[in-house]
């Protein structure tokens, strides 16, 4: 932010793609640990950069599947504290994915899933969840390599979760929503999410003018993705948490060097 700009591969190409920060607005910040950046917030408040975070906050201790994170109490705390910090309308809940591994029954899921939200319920005004899409050659691999074992979620137990989830949203006081589905849960209250939310980043930013002229540009996400237009500075083999359900880590050897690479050159262009 500092620098103006910063680059990161294209996907696709993998050449350079520039973008130019000093007109930056509002950035969203996806994480399962936002420690590391509190010391930067105030920085970020006194360039007049909003921000907000999408915070997953899974329950998987002891399942194998997020084998490098902190343990959930002390991740709910963090939740806490960063939404005492910020503002819980600055701190989105994420129960991203929902997954069945190793013989795991829906009703044992759910349960893990309600003890979290009600942790969390009173430093958020939303939750969001999906359905684990097991149909990344990635996350195949990934969880094969883990030897854990998964199912895809039948019709009605994603219906009964819908109606657990609208419930708990409604008694809480918290908007529930799913992510890139294709379910349609509204009768349970439930609704399609928007991650990059254009109806947020207007509140806060103020109505900005140009901030919605920009907003209503072609998002050029995939069709079940509700985000509003944005850039995406993210790499894929860049993150060292582990998730066996991973899809954007081909090994984590190559994600621990590829972080190594960030740390011994935090100035570069892009994140590696």
């Amino acid at each position: 932010m500092e620098a103006g700009f910063c680059e990161y591969p294209n996907p696709f190409s993998q050449k350079p793609v520039h973008v130019d920060l000093t007109k930056a607005k509002c950035i969203v910040f996806w994480t399962k640990n936002p420690v590391p950046m509190l010391k930067h917030l105030k920085r970020l408040d006194d360039m007049g950069i909003k921000y907000y975070f999408q915070y997953t906050l899974n329950n998987y201790d002891d399942t194998g599947l997020e084998p490098e994170l902190k343990c959930v109490e002390e991740r709910i705390r963090d939740f806490q504290l960063l939404s005492e910090r910020i503002g819980k309308e600055k701190v989105i809940f994420r129960y991203d994915p929902l997954i069945l591994a190793n013989g795991m029954r829906c009703a044992y899921l759910m349960r893990r899933v309600l003890e979290v939200a009600n942790k969390v319920c009173n430093y958020t005004e939303k939750m969001v969840f999906s359905f684990a899409d097991l149909d990344y050659q990635k996350v195949k691999l990934n969880l094969e390599r883990k030897a854990i074992e998964v199912r895809e979620f039948h019709d009605y137990e994603m219906e009964t979760i819908g109606e657990l989830l609208g419930k708990f949203g409604r008694e809480a006081g918290v908007r529930v929503a799913t992510c890139s589905e294709r379910i349609d849960l509204s009768k349970y209250g439930i609704e399609h999410n928007r991650c990059v939310d254009p109806e947020l980043i207007l509140r806060l930013t103020d109505n900005d003018e140009e901030v919605a002229r920009y907003l209503m540009g072609n998002s050029g996400q995939r069709n079940l993705c509700g985000c509003a237009k944005s850039v995406d500075i993210g790499i894929y083999d860049t993150c060292v948490h582990n998730c066996a359900y991973c899809y954007a880590t081909r090994s984590v050897e190559l994600a621990r060097a590829n972080y190594e690479k960030h740390l011994s050159n935090q100035q570069n262009k892009s994140i590696i």
